[in-house]
């Protein structure tokens, strides 16, 4: 008779034990059951002292601004001596790869007059997650993000990146062998980035599913763990998406940095290395007939243009893709800045495109002026100039008459961008996440928004404490990162985060629909988009919905949700901190 258990499945069982104990049933065994927008999970990560200083960046590393850790735009330095304004970090990416070679200072230009690309090289150390009351050990663990992870390096709430597969291979959290911790970072709302994901998936664009996280952090076993607050777990993109979204993994996934439109850079697979990172196995078919693609998309006669894209392109996604990004104002993606957003391409099928990285949607991207000015960009000409691609594609009569249409149906009724479907989600997150939001320090990341006249939205927590918790309310931890450019007297705990106009969610969504819906019935001409060096403007008055810092919409009476008129936008809770 043969054992019960031979060496393999000896070493299995171990391995399992003593990367995986279960103290509760309580953690989904699918992705399907982790990740819902109703669901607020408790995780808690425990690394040693020693790994928390070790997954600082390397040395010299940089963001693709051009700015070192640690310093901001107008923060001290050798070209800015003393103290700069306090305004926010020009946004960035998550690109993963090396940091750029030498020093790029913060106004030069990469190619086509995109900002330079870079990022930050983060290590990996080990630690302990414990997700759902189940405890798993030897997992990789990181910082990940540029923008997010730059405005909170006087915080301990940033941004993480866990690889369960990464020490013992085949291991998942519910079929997840990645999870991304975002902190929502230039978001007062914390729920922008579930808000839009649900909306591209609604308009049938592929879209990572998200969750709410009560994030703490334990630095070694013998201390007390401390509350970070609510982050947006994400699923990555990655093979068991690619499947459940195209059928197949198999094809090249490509994550663009710095491209406006889809640019050719030639015949060689290594000049595209950079700019269209890869994040699946290279075969060089599969290159090949990308870079024939771009070639014949970027220099051909409009007649062979237009076969390609009904041949090489999902037409329908692609409009979907671009009329999601427009009604949401998200302009540090591919209508912007051209990043925060993947290409597949099936070895057998058309290039689709996904959407990724959205916290600064609803009009939260520093580069593109204030909340207001966002909310009044055309939706008609939806992309910074120059985007020579996607100009050229919505020139096209037949599909720029399809992309009015689709515009039009995605805000009427219950459409995926309606006032109803947008605030019926975010009534959703806020039952759900409000408790994880008033628990956390100061109400939320970069403050507090405003909810209405003479009250704040998400008021500060008073449950009481467990002895093995800390609110970080006190100044920093030992051990705790400090900016290099903190005020004398300012805890760099408690530092603000980016300085932004601070427009309640809910008043936005209504007055971009108002916006959209004026522009579309031919009642104005709406300003296109935009980008600028140095973030929007300053600090506005509360109590009423920001002006843009020139020009800007009449300001119209805007609708409420049922179509009546509403006497006037709710203001938000004065807090000098949350301009």
């Amino acid at each position: 008779m043969k054992p019960f258990l031979n060496g393999r499945r000896v070493w299995v069982f171990l391995v399992w034990v003593l990367t995986v104990s279960s103290t509760r049933g309580d953690l989904p065994s699918t992705r399907e059951e982790l990740l819902r927008i109703d669901r607020v999970w408790d995780l808690e990560l425990n690394l040693t002292p020693e790994a928390w200083e070790a997954m600082e960046p390397r040395p010299g590393t940089m963001n693709p601004e051009g700015f070192r850790p640690g310093r901001d735009p107008g923060g001290p330095g050798p070209e800015n001596p003393g103290p700069g304004p306090n305004r926010p970090n020009l946004p960035g990416s998550d690109r993963e790869g090396p940091p750029p070679q030498g020093r790029l200072g913060p106004f030069q230009q990469g190619p086509g007059g995109m900002p330079p690309p870079g990022g930050f090289e983060f290590p990996w150390v080990l630690g302990k997650v414990t997700v759902g009351g189940v405890v798993f050990t030897n997992v990789g663990v990181r910082f990940k993000g540029n923008s997010s992870f730059n405005g909170s390096r006087g915080s301990l709430k940033r941004p993480f990146k866990l690889d369960f597969d990464r020490h013992v291979p085949g291991r998942t959290l519910a079929g997840l062998e990645e999870l991304f911790l975002n902190n929502n970072a230039n978001d007062p709302s914390q729920l922008r980035e579930s808000l839009a994901y649900s909306a591209f998936a609604k308009a049938g664009v592929p879209a990572p599913r998200t969750t709410g996280l009560r994030v703490w952090l334990r630095r070694g076993d013998s201390e007390p763990r401390q509350y970070l607050g609510l982050y947006t777990g994400a699923e990555p993109v990655e093979g068991d998406f690619l499947k459940r979204h195209f059928g197949s993994k198999r094809g090249l996934l490509t994550k663009p940095e710095r491209v406006r439109g889809l640019e050719y850079l030639g015949d060689r697979w290594s000049a595209y290395t950079s700019r269209y990172e890869t994040r699946s196995t290279v075969r060089t078919a599969d290159t090949r007939r990308f870079m024939r693609l771009l070639r014949d998309l970027n220099e051909s006669t409009d007649p062979t243009f237009v076969e390609t894209m009904k041949r090489e392109v999902d037409l329908d996604g692609l409009l979907r893709f671009v009329a999601v990004n427009a009604w949401l104002a998200n302009y540090d993606s591919f209508l912007g800045n051209g990043h925060n957003y993947y290409l597949f391409m099936p070895s057998e099928g058309p290039l689709h495109f996904i959407a990724w990285d959205l916290n600064e949607a609803f009009g939260r991207h520093p580069m593109a002026g204030s909340a207001h000015e966002q909310a009044s960009f055309s939706i008609l000409h939806p992309a910074v100039a120059p985007n020579a691609f996607l100009e050229r594609f919505l020139n096209q009569p037949e599909w720029r008459d399809r992309y009015q249409t689709l515009v039009r149906s995605l805000g009427d009724g219950s459409g995926a961008c309606s006032t109803q479907s947008l605030l019926a989600d975010l009534a959703i997150l806020r039952k759900a996440r409000s408790e994880a939001l008033a628990d956390e320090p100061r109400g939320g990341f970069g403050g507090r928004q405003g909810g209405g006249p003479g009250r704040e939205e998400f008021p500060p927590g008073n449950r009481p404490r467990r002895p093995d918790e800390q609110r970080l309310e006190s100044g920093p931890p030992q051990g705790a990162a400090v900016r290099p450019n903190s005020q004398p007297g300012e805890s760099p705990e408690r530092r603000p985060g980016p300085r932004f106009d601070n427009t309640p969610l809910e008043d936005w969504i209504l007055e971009r629909h108002r916006q959209v819906q004026t522009e579309l019935d031919g009642h104005r001409t709406a300003p296109a988009p935009r980008l600028r060096l140095g973030g929007g403007p300053g600090p506005r008055p509360p109590g009423r919905l920001n002006e843009p810092a020139t020009g800007g919409p009449d300001p119209l009476p805007r609708p409420r949700p049922d179509g009546s008129p509403s006497p006037g936008p709710r203001g938000n809770d004065g807090d000098p901190r949350n301009p």
